[in-house]
């Protein structure tokens, strides 16, 4: 009987301790459940910030698709610029050229039409009374005279004259370098009072002569009239100046 009660004894404390032992076993089951319930709580937010972080290397991606077709838009733009700007410049070059070439046009034209008047003005000078434009009647002279031009007095011939004007040869090489068309000067003619004047043509070849017309005041033009008609007295007018 002692060993039955030993052994019920036994019995009960072995069931006891399995007990204690399932309920350590449930304890630690359920923390271990409470474990993998945090554990997928965790998964799940690293899921989140996976897909947040795919989405944002996506949207990375497109942008930085974007910025590289802008670049190569960039680059051709450009490249069209540059191209457009070497045509501007050879354009530029061309017209420079041509401009230069109409400017020495202009300058052979412009030669050709002072050339074309000099040899109006002669074809009209030489040309029958209806159509001389000397309205004053001209002599021949062929008598020295003295020219004032840039503070110098030059002697001169003075080959014919008219109350207008004079035909002058003779002058001293260096004194053409003082005249010009439209030049200012004073001439004394033989036997007569010094008078304002300006050059209308000038031939510095041949026989070098030199046209003026004189530019008198109203008295002065009568005075030197006077003057002029004695010291031509008994000569012949000339058809035209030599």
């Amino acid at each position: 009987a002692s060993e039955v009660k030993q052994l019920a004894g036994q019995t009960a404390r072995a069931t006891d301790e399995i007990e204690s032992q399932i309920a350590a076993i449930q304890a630690t089951t359920a923390e271990a459940v409470s474990a993998v319930r945090a554990i997928a709580e965790r998964v799940r937010g690293v899921e989140t910030v996976s897909a947040t972080v795919a989405a944002a290397i996506e949207e990375q991606e497109a942008a930085t698709g974007e910025i590289a077709r802008n670049v190569v838009q960039t680059s051709n733009a450009a490249q069209e610029v540059a191209t457009r700007i070497a045509a501007v410049s050879q354009e530029a070059t061309a017209t420079g050229e041509r401009a230069s070439e109409v400017n020495t046009l202009s300058v052979r034209v412009a030669a050709s039409i002072d050339q074309l008047r000099r040899v109006l003005i002669e074809a009209i000078r030489t040309a029958t009374p209806e159509v001389n434009r000397r309205s004053a009647p001209r002599y021949p002279l062929n008598r020295p005279g003295r020219l004032s031009v840039g503070g110098r007095e030059l002697p001169v011939t003075v080959d014919n004259a008219s109350e207008g004007g004079a035909q002058l040869s003779g002058l001293p090489q260096e004194a053409w370098s003082d005249l010009a068309e439209g030049s200012a000067l004073r001439i004394a003619l033989p036997g007569l009072e010094p008078v304002a004047a300006v050059v209308r043509a000038l031939d510095r070849g041949g026989a070098g002569r030199l046209h003026v017309t004189f530019t008198l005041s109203g008295a002065e033009r009568d005075r030197f009239a006077a003057q002029f008609g004695r010291s031509v007295a008994g000569l012949a007018a000339l058809d035209r100046a030599a």
